[in-house]
């Protein structure tokens, strides 16, 4: 057996690895050879072309687009195309659980491994979370439950009915310097509705209902309203309602009472809607890794409170205006920093009070000035970083700094 793995990044090299304990002959294909090399394999670069033999399979990393030319190449040659995440599934026999949006998924799936800890399960957050599927699942027991985040990328090239439960956490526009346009967006998060087992559940945030055509692909769907951070005595629960979150646990059979365990003591991934604390009666929320709009209505959504929201940065292509209506009795003020202030300025100010501001720093005392007890502050910009900070992280830092010298003064 024969197989080309194409792109040679985290998954790619589980990929080989994989591979190589199925008894592949593999050639691996990228740019340049890793500074690390791979055993198992025989290297060819990108530019001299898929070999002129036979090939069995060929398995892609996320990163490569079914655009690719090499992606062409192969299907003109007739190979099994098929993702980094589809072989290592297709492989596993377990107990499975597959989780997507734009936005959520990462604390999602981090709540389901807390929460199947807190039920004295093994349990594995694996697949865009960072950890390789190839990699990691040839570790897992059996009884073990497996949660795997999957972006738009890895289910372009994912086939296989293999998860007992499904869920989708939102749906905003994003990626679409990849996939052509938010309709082939959409179509490509619907896969997953196709990948659920005969008898599986599919759950959605009730903000998906306008979608449901595109996740018809599973007879068992269930809405309700997106998962919130708060503590489980929240406002949302005392007037009876559920979260996304507690209608897998749910279906799992989960207890409501383990449930609460869970969620109360529950630390979310950090620069994600990432709660900092109290100062003054005002809960300040770290959200940096929010970088399109749509993980903006997220950040806010979590909120239970009235909220004075940080944005700004480098504008990805997105258009403001889609926080106008959803922003109504929730959003207090705004105040923008970067690139993008001005435009967020004059696209919101006829709606709501918009203040430009020179930098974080300068957001942060106007945002803590302006919010009154009993509000939030949400940092969630909205935009890139790199116009004044290097990554996400160090932005988020800076806000997490500023907060910790605003709590030593009060």
């Amino acid at each position: 057996m024969k197989a080309l793995v194409i792109g040679l990044g985290i998954s790619g090299q589980g990929a080989v690895h994989f591979l190589s304990r199925l008894g592949y002959e593999i050639v691996g294909i990228d740019r340049s050879l890793p500074k690390r090399g791979i055993s198992g394999m025989r290297f060819r670069e990108e530019r001299e072309g898929i070999p002129d033999e036979p090939f069995d399979l060929a398995v892609l990393s996320p990163g490569i687009p079914f655009t690719h030319p090499l992606v062409k190449s192969a299907q003109s040659r007739g190979i099994e195309l098929i993702g980094e995440a589809e072989l290592a599934m297709r492989h596993f026999r377990g107990h499975a659980i597959g989780v997507t949006g734009t936005n959520g998924k990462s604390t999602f799936v981090s709540f389901l491994e807390h929460l199947f800890t807190c039920c004295g399960y093994r349990s594995h957050g694996l697949g865009n979370n960072g950890k390789s599927l190839t990699a990691h699942l040839p570790l897992v027991e059996e009884g073990d439950i497996v949660i795997v985040e999957l972006s738009s990328f890895q289910l372009e090239g994912f086939f296989s009915p293999v998860f007992d439960v499904g869920v989708v956490t939102s749906i905003g526009r994003d990626h679409l310097d990849r996939h052509r346009s938010f309709l082939d967006y959409l179509s490509v998060k619907g896969r997953l509705a196709h990948l659920i087992k005969p008898g599986g559940s599919l759950f959605l945030a009730t903000s998906l209902r306008s979608y449901d055509c595109a996740f018809a692909g599973c007879p068992r769907r269930q809405y309700f309203p997106e998962f919130c951070l708060e503590s489980a005595e929240d406002q949302r629960e005392k007037e009876g309602g559920l979260d996304l979150a507690f209608g897998v646990a749910c279906e799992l059979g989960v207890s409501r009472r383990k449930f609460r365990e869970a969620k109360n003591t529950f630390i979310p991934l950090p620069h994600r809607v990432e709660c900092l604390g109290e100062v003054d009666g005002v809960i300040y929320y770290n959200d940096s890794k929010g970088t399109n709009p749509s993980a903006v209505l997220y950040g806010v959504n979590q909120m239970m409170r009235p909220t004075v929201l940080i944005v700004g940065g480098v504008n990805k292509g997105n258009q403001f205006e889609e926080w106008i209506l959803p922003f109504k009795g929730k959003v207090r003020g705004i105040f923008a920093i970067g690139a993008s202030a001005s435009a967020i300025y004059h696209t919101l100010r006829p709606h709501y009070p918009v203040k430009p501001c020179l930098n974080l720093e300068e957001a942060f005392e106007a945002a803590r000035e302006f919010a009154r007890a009993g509000e939030a502050v949400l940092f969630s910009p909205g935009c890139a970083s790199f116009d004044q900070f290097v990554n996400f992280e160090e932005r988020g830092n800076q806000f997490k700094q500023l907060f910790r010298m605003c709590r030593s003064y009060s």
